[in-house]
């Protein structure tokens, strides 16, 4: 799925980067918060996630920020951009596929939102409008504008589903 404002790139960051990457953040060392919400909206009571933010506004960085180079330096870097936000989202595996949240924007600001799933599941995105969803592919990248409405759900084939969400804007 490729439209006017839903681009995908498969294979984003370079492979190396990439396993790195993966291996980090899946791996037992790396630190993951419980957040009972997923979205400012939330209204389903199961719902919650693990994340990790590496970057936030006016909050700083986490000491697991460098790790993001490959992603910043591919992403926005190169058009001059600033990072609003980058959070990783852990959900654990579920007997079906079941909602993350509600339908939700990330910022009420012209932004992007980008969306690099980290492991290979049958967990996926979808869109508000739009009738295909976006499958969890390891090094996937979605981009699309921040108005645009999208929810995840969970994964029933692995352990977690693992992705990092990306908010910036661009000047070029």
């Amino acid at each position: 799925m490729t439209s006017a404002s839903i681009d995908i790139i498969d294979d984003f960051v370079p492979s190396e980067e990439f396993k790195t990457i993966k291996n980090v953040m899946m791996g037992n060392t790396f630190p993951w918060y419980w957040n009972p919400n997923i979205t400012y909206e939330d209204s389903i009571e199961r719902n919650g996630q693990f994340s990790h933010t590496f970057f936030r506004e006016n909050e700083g960085k986490s000491d697991w920020y460098s790790l993001m180079r490959p992603i910043i330096r591919d992403l926005y870097y190169p058009n001059q951009g600033v990072l609003y936000r980058l959070k990783a989202n852990l959900n654990p595996r579920e007997d079906d596929h079941y909602q993350l949240g509600e339908y939700h924007s990330d910022y009420n600001l012209t932004c992007k939102t980008a969306i690099l799933y980290i492991n290979t599941n049958n967990g996926y995105t979808k869109f508000e409008g739009v009738d295909d969803s976006v499958e969890s592919v390891e090094n996937r990248m979605v981009i699309f504008d921040s108005h645009i409405k999208h929810v995840g759900f969970t994964c029933t084939d692995e352990k977690t589903r693992v992705l990092l969400n990306i908010n910036y804007v661009t000047y070029q």
